[in-house]
Formats: C-alpha cells, sequence, structure tokens
C-alpha cells in the first residue's frame, strides 16, 4: 500500500495500492537487518579477535616477564650458592683449625692444670694437718698394732702437733684390741708437722705424711704433659717447661723437709 500526497488539496493524503512497492519497501527493509546484523556479526568478530590477541600477547608478555625473573632467580641462586659454598668453605677451614688450636691449647693447658692441682692438694693436706687432728689416731694405731715390743714406746712428733696428740692416742689405744703400754709423746723440732717418729727397744719407725705425699706428687707431675705451644709458623717449641716437683712456697721448708734417716 502507497500513500500519496495531493498536489491540489494541502494535506490530502492519497492512498495507493501498489504491490511493487511495498515489496521494495520490505526488500530494503530486509536488506537493511541483514546490513546491520552483519555488521553486528563482523564488529563482534573483530572485538573477540581483537581481544584473543591482546589476551595472547598479555599471556606471551606475562611468560615472558615470568621466565625473565625465573631467570633472575636462579641465577641469583647460583650466585649465592657458590658465594655461600665458598663462605662455608672458609668456616669449615677456620673451624678445623680452631679445633686444632684448641686441641693443641688443651695439651698445653693440661700440664698446667695437673700442676695447679698438685699445689692445691698440698695446700689442701697442710691445711689438713693443721686443722684436724685425727690424722694422728690414723698413723699412730697401725704403728703400735705392728711393734713387737709392748712397752718403752716413744712417740717423736712436732711440738705443734704432739700438744694435739694425748687425746688422738687415747682412742687409738682403746680402739686396739691388743693396745700395748701408754707410749710417751715427746716434742721434736726435727720431725716436720704431718710426722711422726717412733722408738721402741732399738726399733724406729718414721712415717711423714708431707713426704709421703711429696713422693705421689712428684711421680704425678713426672707423667703430667710438658706446655709445649706451636709458633705462629707451624713449629711446635716449647712455650714454658715443665715446674719443678715442688709444694707451695708456703709449705715448701715444711713439706719438702727430709725426714730423719731410721738407724741400722
Amino acid at each position: 500500500m502507497a500513500i500519496l500526497r495531493s498536489q491540489n488539496v494541502a494535506g490530502q493524503a492519497v492512498r495507493l495500492s501498489n504491490s511493487a512497492v511495498e515489496r521494495s519497501i520490505r526488500s530494503w527493509e530486509e536488506r537493511i537487518e541483514k546490513a546491520e546484523a552483519a555488521a553486528y556479526q563482523k564488529a563482534r568478530k573483530d572485538v573477540e579477535k581483537e581481544l584473543k590477541e591482546r589476551i595472547r600477547a598479555a599471556e606471551q608478555a606475562a611468560k615472558k616477564a615470568e621466565e625473565s625473573v625465573e631467570k633472575k632467580i636462579a641465577e641469583r641462586e647460583a650466585a649465592l650458592r657458590k658465594e655461600w659454598g665458598d663462605a662455608l668453605a672458609a668456616l669449615r677451614q677456620v673451624i678445623d683449625s680452631a679445633e686444632d688450636l684448641r686441641n693443641q691449647a688443651a695439651q698445653a693447658a693440661e700440664g698446667e692444670a695437673v700442676r695447679l692441682a698438685v699445689a692445691i692438694a698440698g695446700r689442701i693436706l697442710h691445711r689438713q694437718i693443721a686443722d684436724d687432728e685425727q690424722w694422728i689416731r690414723d698413723i699412730i694405731q697401725p704403728i703400735l698394732g705392728d711393734l713387737p715390743a709392748r712397752r718403752g714406746i716413744v712417740i717423736r712428733m712436732n711440738p705443734e702437733d704432739a700438744t694435739r696428740a694425748e687425746e688422738q692416742l687415747t682412742q687409738a689405744m682403746q680402739e686396739m684390741a691388743d693396745p700395748p703400754q701408754r707410749p710417751a709423746i715427746e716434742a721434736d723440732e726435727v720431725v716436720v708437722r704431718g710426722g711422726c717418729r717412733v722408738e721402741c727397744a732399738g726399733t724406729v719407725v718414721d712415717v711423714s705424711i708431707p713426704a709421703a705425699w711429696q713422693r705421689v706428687a712428684d711421680e704425678i707431675l713426672r707423667q703430667a704433659p710438658s706446655q709445649d705451644m706451636p709458633t705462629s709458623d707451624g713449629d711446635d717449641t716449647a712455650s714454658s717447661q715443665s715446674a719443678p716437683s715442688q709444694a707451695p712456697p708456703a709449705e715448701q721448708d715444711e713439706m719438702d723437709a727430709p725426714a730423719p734417716a731410721e738407724p741400722a
């Protein structure tokens, strides 16, 4: 159906029946719709293609960045492993050297430690002799039990020990199953502190705790390692010599004094 405007009467529309015109209009409308649909599909495909390309480009860039980061990390790890490997090797060498030095120092100090222990033990022994008179009973009792004679026994002791010996002698005799006649205790400056000289019918027994200890100390010090330390160039040279076998200075005169000789 076609509508035409009348040229004679203003505003008057004239409807004409024209099937050809209508088919033409519908044809153009269909073409327009198809063109719009085709344009939409093309635009969509173009957008999807561009989006895919951008996504692909972004993925490739991300992959390259990741590979670059992984490469840098691997290179850094390799550098750190080498650096730490060198550091650990140097540290192991230092530890080994320190262990060698420690062993050498320990060996060198061992002798000094033994000498110091002997000196301290000597001081303790001297103090024990001065403070605790029980040692008098401990050495007198076995001597009295072994003497063949049972009378006329004389016990000579240092004056400082003799003043404390009577009570210890009484206890020693009370503990004996067959005690001898009570011995006489005499002070004698010749006898060192911690010692005693028992005389009976020509028999003389000389006992000295400091002298016995000195013999033990001498043997300990003889077996103690020397104080040898290596020099800076690695040669072993003695940095100090073994200390002589001696008691502490304060007790030297008493502890090293020779015991009186036993008569033939």
